[in-house]
């Protein structure tokens, strides 16, 4: 199913045509307020609701182009609360003009959650916490600049920790949606956390038939985003230094990132910049490879491994990619030494073993982490904090 269709069909009628007709206006600002989605008849008997998130999917002018997880999450988000008889309205995370002081639920994150919480006091507030809470990250993501530094003198700057959140996000939300594994609610032992895993992205009809698994264990890919040394790329360059017999593709790098790093890159590196899932070329690197590494120190739940899962790409993660797998472990640790140890080991991997396990995480990754799986829970724990108050 096209991306397109994947979000029409989570959303309402009135919506579907409200999106039609608003393209049709070629209106793609951004700056809107989305309003009375799911309103009835009788609608002073609905609860009022505010989700501050995204708001991309009310300006694509070309679906074939959008490959993100977020537009189909946030279609499934507003579907939840439309499907609990509540009247909706929807603006982006950083969202500056005027808010209502008549919610009774405020949901999202970002600039336009915190000023909404605060002009509606009395609104239940519900955090979605897309990544670990913002102490853990910034503890982790200070480690690891520090372990560049140790390494190779290269003084990497806070990437990622406190962009989107902030502690005081966590103390004044009454409940918080956290993208995580079972066990990740232990980091906010004082909250009521409801745990949520995001969708990966995928290209229908892809097979796993014409690779080459003599070829491709000797291959490895990494993709990620701004933030490579929290991601642990830093510590993939000095390990495939000491390995030149095997291979790490690169892709999804951010551009001071590949500068800062460009130093250590040994010559065994093969950068893809940005690459577009469900075209050739993103396929010729899923056929490439057999692995997926992905040493991260700080993960809501890492899509860039769920999404190599869907290829059939074998995810060699750290636990706190907070990823489920179909039994394989997890890394020993980010430390050079241990990585270098586990890509020796697993290029010398079985074909025909690597062969059934690439199919068997194809298909616990999509099961596990669909679209259905993402509804389905969204709409559970919309219930639970309706009826818990």
């Amino acid at each position: 199913m096209s991306v397109k269709n994947e979000i029409l069909n989570k959303l309402p009628l009135p919506l579907v045509r409200y999106m039609r007709d608003h393209k049709s206006a070629g209106n793609r600002s951004g700056k809107e307020m989305f309003r009375n989605i799911g309103i009835g008849v009788d609608y002073s008997s609905q609860h009022k609701v505010l989700l501050c998130y995204v708001t991309n999917m009310f300006h694509i002018q070309k679906w074939e182009s959008q490959r993100g997880t977020r537009d189909v999450e946030c279609a499934a988000l507003i579907e939840a609360f439309v499907r609990s008889h509540c009247r909706i309205d929807v603006c982006a995370y950083n969202y500056d003009g005027s808010i209502c002081d008549d919610y009774d639920y405020i949901i999202g994150f970002g600039p336009a959650y915190r000023r909404a919480i605060e002009i509606n006091p009395n609104a239940k507030s519900v955090l979605y916490l897309t990544e670990k809470p913002p102490r853990y990250s910034l503890q982790k993501e200070t480690e690891r600049i520090a372990y560049l530094f140790e390494r190779h003198h290269i003084k990497a700057p806070l990437n990622r920790s406190g962009l989107f959140f902030k502690d005081e996000d966590i103390e004044k939300s009454d409940y918080i949606i956290m993208m995580g594994k079972e066990g990740d609610e232990k980091l906010l032992p004082n909250k009521i956390v409801y745990l949520i895993s995001p969708t990966g992205l995928k290209s229908n009809g892809y097979s796993l038939d014409n690779k080459d698994f003599d070829k491709a264990k000797k291959h490895f890919l990494w993709m990620g985003s701004r933030g490579a040394v929290l991601k642990g790329l830093d510590v993939l360059y000095d390990a495939f230094s000491e390995v030149p017999n095997l291979f790490l593709h690169v892709a999804g790098l951010d551009s001071v990132d590949r500068r800062m790093l460009s130093r250590i890159k040994p010559a065994n590196v093969i950068d893809h910049g940005y690459l577009y899932i469900g075209t050739d070329s993103a396929n010729r690197v899923f056929d490439d490879c057999a692995f997926f590494l992905f040493p991260s120190c700080s993960e809501g739940v890492s899509t860039s491994t769920l999404t190599a899962m869907n290829f059939g790409l074998v995810p060699l993660a750290t636990q706190e990619a907070s990823v489920e797998t179909n039994g394989i472990r997890f890394l020993k640790s980010f430390h050079v030494e241990d990585v270098v140890d586990e890509i020796k080991k697993r290029s010398e991997s079985d074909s025909a073993l690597l062969k059934e396990q690439a199919e068997s995480t194809k298909i616990f990754a999509e099961k596990r982490y669909s679209l259905e799986v993402y509804s389905k829970t969204a709409f559970n724990i919309v219930q639970a904090i309706l009826k818990h108050d």
